[in-house]
């Protein structure tokens, strides 16, 4: 948007595009009031509702009327040169300056409030969201990057190093070593976003690995041989014990209480590795806490009264 120019004889006049009304307003205003227009802009002025009103002023009142006709088309003409031709349709039925300033005001001091709400909430939005443990960094991007972009469509743009640093501060502690070494190895100036997706990328499924590598060994910690088949500890505390066994069916304990949910409709019998039989009486989910501190499920546990081992089966 070109500036005013500073010769009031022959004004360079701001071009309004639908952008930015308030600056265009004010810049408006500012060149109507040295060309000493602005009242008409504001309130108008009053002509006669007829010619029997119009015959009745005097001399004097006449040539003022005619003094305020010429300086209001000449207001109305700076307006009509200061849109752009998309906006100059909607203003061209104004036959005074007044009704053209109203017309733009209505249509887009309106639009500029609500923009500035919405920029404002987006803003609130970009601030306050974390991503949860559930989340996965591409989940996690996807709605960052959504907000970045509202946040561009509504007249903002937000520095790259800005987006970048409110990632980093935004991610779960899981990502504290990757986040550590970023920031020291890095000139955040200089790390675009899809650096450091990339960088995230990689470490989350590091971190994958790592856990699936940890749950596996949960469950091998100790070896022992019982009747030929390898047994394995997974945790410390007996009661919590589980035998991985490859000759068993089914999972089984005769832990009641290690039950989250249970179908004690199920009854049936198995045959333990001694060849003795046992009685089922009943089926369902046993709740287990991994060495990572992650809660887990078994489910189709077979509830097996008087059974002294958790045997899972790896058949």
């Amino acid at each position: 948007m070109a500036a005013p120019s500073t010769s009031l004889t022959n004004p360079q006049i701001p071009q309004f595009n639908g952008k930015n009304y308030d600056y265009c307003a004010i810049t408006m205003k500012a060149l109507f009031c040295a060309q000493d227009l602005w009242e008409f802009i504001e309130n108008g002025y009053q002509e006669p509702v007829d010619a029997t009103t119009y015959n009745a002023l005097t001399q004097v009142e006449k040539d003022l009327l005619k003094e305020n006709k010429k300086k209001d088309s000449k207001a109305l003409f700076l307006i009509f040169h200061g849109v752009n031709e998309s906006i100059f349709p909607r203003i061209q039925p104004a036959t005074k300056s007044k009704q053209a300033w109203d017309i733009l005001q209505t249509a887009y001091q309106g639009m500029e409030k609500v923009k500035i709400a919405k920029l404002q909430m987006l803003r609130r939005d970009f601030e306050t969201i974390y991503m949860k443990e559930s989340d996965t960094i591409e989940s996690f991007f996807t709605q960052i990057i959504g907000l970045v972009n509202q946040i561009k469509t509504h007249g903002e743009n937000l520095e790259e190093r800005r987006v970048v640093e409110k990632i980093l501060r935004s991610l779960p502690t899981r990502f504290e070593s990757i986040v550590v070494a970023i920031e020291e190895t890095n000139n955040l100036s200089q790390f675009s976003v899809d650096e450091l997706h990339a960088s995230l990328i990689s470490h989350e499924h590091r971190l994958s690995r790592s856990t699936n590598s940890n749950l596996e060994h949960a469950f091998k910690t100790q070896v022992s041989i019982s009747h030929g088949r390898a047994c394995n500890v997974a945790q410390e505390s007996e009661k919590d014990i589980w035998f991985l066994d490859s000759g068993c069916s089914n999972h089984m304990t005769g832990n009641l209480e290690m039950f989250s949910s249970l179908d004690e409709s199920v009854k049936s019998d198995v045959t333990l590795g001694n060849d003795n039989k046992v009685s089922v009486m009943g089926k369902g989910s046993v709740n287990i806490l991994t060495k990572m501190g992650e809660k887990k499920y078994i489910s189709d546990v077979y509830f097996v009264p008087g059974l002294k081992h958790n045997l899972m089966s790896i058949r």
